[in-house]
């Protein structure tokens, strides 16, 4: 009996103090959206805009995400950065509190270019960053296909995916949310 008792008092004791498993890397695929909330309602983008064009990334944790599938039901914000521009840091803490307080509503994803994995993981860190992020290749394949001369740019797309505008701050973005959401 009291190697019973010790054997379990031994198991709970190894339990207690093992430690917890890692956090999943930011950007990853645990920071992709959930389902768009019931009743949700968006206003139409401006007859004038155009196409925005597709991509697909990886993710800091290898899995590929598709633009289009974030923009299907629901607005995508697009932000085109760099760890090392200065602008981007500082645009970030908006970004991410307008990532935090439209989460349900709005899709984010971050697409870096011209970063080494180990800068772009200390960024995601130092800024808490809450939505996926993908890494565009070294020929910047994506940013080309929204004429990203320099980082940050901001493209905010409608559910279907109309580009609705390609802004340079976090603050015109928050405007053009709103012009979006019913």
């Amino acid at each position: 009996m009291r190697t019973v008792l010790a054997l379990l008092l031994a198991a709970l004791l190894a339990a207690c103090t093992a430690a917890p498993p890692p956090a999943p890397a930011r950007g990853g695929a645990a920071a992709l959206p959930g389902p768009l909330p019931p009743g949700v309602t968006f206003r139409p983008p401006p007859p004038e805009a155009g196409a925005a064009p597709d991509f697909t990334v990886p993710l800091t944790d290898g899995t590929k995400v598709t633009a289009a599938t974030l923009w299907k039901d629901r607005p995508l914000v697009v932000v085109f950065f760099s760890s090392w521009c200065a602008k981007c840091g500082t645009e970030q803490r908006k970004l991410t509190e307008l990532a935090n307080t439209y989460r349900d509503k709005v899709a984010f994803l971050g697409v870096a270019a011209r970063d080494t994995e180990a800068d772009l993981r200390g960024y995601l860190e130092q800024h808490q960053v809450p939505y996926p992020v993908g890494h565009d290749d070294q020929q910047q394949t994506v940013g080309r296909s929204y004429a990203v001369a320099e980082p940050p740019l901001l493209a905010v797309i409608a559910p279907g995916g109309t580009l609705v505008k390609g802004l340079t701050s976090a603050n015109a973005v928050e405007t053009a949310l709103r012009e979006l959401l019913g």
